[in-house]
């Protein structure tokens, strides 16, 4: 991508609420059954049928705006938004226009090697549409309703985002907090999680807002960043050859990477928006708002900040670390229990990550607990890494319900101290290697790894490589 234009990106998140129902009716909100099995009277439109807005589903978009800095509208209201899809048989949405649940908010991303704050319009309830089908049979599209009426949050952010990496950090942090608060599995597979990408190029920061063009239904990070590749790429080549940009709605081609014109961009009065007759106002209760409150998390970007800072973990390691909400879930139970911090993060990025999935990880059969004992016993030099990896951890596996203490006991892992014993081999390995005990002592500090590695093969690995550590510096620093 090479552009002498300054990038302007704003983005249309939609985040699909798990709630068991759907937003205005009572049917399941899982539209992974048979097609068409999860409709009703009020999905199909008939008419003299009333909406039941769904609480929970108010509840959850108060979470949300609430984790992104949003104000909230304790009295807000629903809109009708006209326009004919075959998947949404009123011939109109239930959205929320003039008067959204959630409003200027923002998010601080870690972008590009610094801290990058982005705005936040909106965010509002809306049903989702059916979905057609248009690859099952060669004369035929099919229409499955499941989905139609599906509780939807839409956030949408201000045109502040001049990068992919921005966009990807921004749309990542998104799913990460609807994650750790309940509000979304953020399955962007499934379509639980989608983004539409408005992109718009212009000389410098200094110049309005170009023309901006809308490509829609990106569901994967991977996805948004070809598309604003090639969107990027197209609008610049036609502002270089003095040619103009239109605005429309174009479609993302994951098979080719490219971009597709739709339709010319709608604006609000194409849709003919007007204030939803069979709802009320929306009200809000203050214990609504003090109970929504209560369940905001450390958000993910906080702690980042925080393994980054205190914990002295790398970026790439704090990143993995908060995009699982049961790994960064454990760490925290481990640290609050005393295990040491970065030695606990590297247990649970490597060894145990290997063995469980994000599921395992929330419903752990090793408890926190003794997770942290096991830390704790290495960090002690009760028992050496090498058989707390491949001996001790399997053990606790097979057995959760015992103690890594115990185990250690009866595996005869435990270490006791050969400070003697390597005091003896370390002697021997100096007298038979002069040479590399002068360059040490004349500043050639590196070569303490040459002696330890050379104790710890005498003795097979069956030491503290701590204690090992120790006694050879000590020995050689004796002149």
């Amino acid at each position: 991508m090479n552009t002498a234009h300054q990038i302007v990106i704003g983005l249309e998140i939609h985040i699909q609420m798990q709630t068991r129902r759907k937003l205005f009716s009572v049917e399941s909100s899982g539209f992974t059954e048979d097609p068409n099995s999860q409709i009703s009277v009020i999905t199909w439109a008939h008419p003299g049928v009333l909406p039941q807005l769904n609480q929970q589903a108010v509840r959850l978009a108060v979470r949300m705006g609430l984790a992104t800095h949003c104000s909230i509208d304790q009295t807000c209201r629903f809109a009708r938004k006209h326009y004919f899809y075959p998947d949404l048989p009123k011939g109109y949405q239930r959205t929320q226009s003039d008067r959204p649940i959630c409003h200027d908010g923002y998010l601080d991303v870690w972008s590009e090697k610094s801290w990058k704050r982005i705005n936040i319009e909106r965010i509002h309830m809306e049903e989702d549409a059916g979905k057609s089908i248009h690859d099952q049979d060669p004369d035929n599209s099919f229409v499955d309703l499941n989905r139609a009426g599906t509780p939807l949050l839409e956030l949408v952010t201000k045109p502040e985002l001049h990068s992919i990496e921005d966009a990807i950090a921004f749309l990542a942090e998104i799913r990460r907090i609807a994650r750790y608060h309940g509000v979304s599995d953020g399955d962007m597979e499934k379509g639980n999680l989608r983004c539409d990408a408005n992109i718009s190029l212009r000389p410098s920061e200094d110049h309005p807002l170009g023309t901006r063009v809308e490509v829609k239904n990106l569901n994967s990070f991977s996805f948004l960043q070809r598309a604003i590749t090639f969107e990027v790429n197209r609008q610049s080549s036609l502002l270089v050859r003095g040619l103009k940009v239109e605005q429309e709605t174009r479609a993302f081609d994951s098979r080719n990477g490219t971009t597709l014109s739709m339709r010319n961009k709608e604006d609000a009065q194409d849709y003919r928006y007007l204030t939803e007759p069979d709802l009320p106002p929306l009200q809000i209760p203050d214990a609504w708002l003090t109970e929504e409150q209560g369940k905001i998390v450390e958000l993910p970007f906080q702690r980042f900040k925080r393994y980054t800072s205190q914990v002295g973990l790398g970026e790439a390691e704090a990143l993995t670390l908060i995009e699982s909400w049961g790994m960064t879930t454990y760490l925290e139970q481990m640290m609050e229990l005393g295990a040491p911090g970065k030695a606990s993060a590297n247990w649970l990025l490597g060894p145990v990550n290997s063995i469980w999935n994000e599921e395992q990880w929330i419903q752990a059969s090793i408890s926190p607990e003794k997770m942290s004992q096991l830390v704790s016993m290495i960090d002690q030099g009760e028992i050496s890494h090498h058989d707390a990896k491949d001996k001790l951890l399997p053990a606790l596996v097979e057995s959760p319900t015992a103690t890594p203490d115990d185990l250690a006991e009866k595996m005869s892992l435990k270490l006791v101290s050969q400070a003697g014993h390597i005091e003896g081999l370390m002697s021997s390995i100096m007298e038979a290697n002069p040479a590399e005990v002068k360059r040490y002592r004349g500043g050639k500090k590196g070569l303490v790894g040459f002696f330890v590695g050379k104790v710890m093969r005498e003795l097979k690995g069956g030491a503290d490589p701590k204690e090992v550590n120790q006694v050879v510096r000590k020995m050689l620093e004796e002149e």
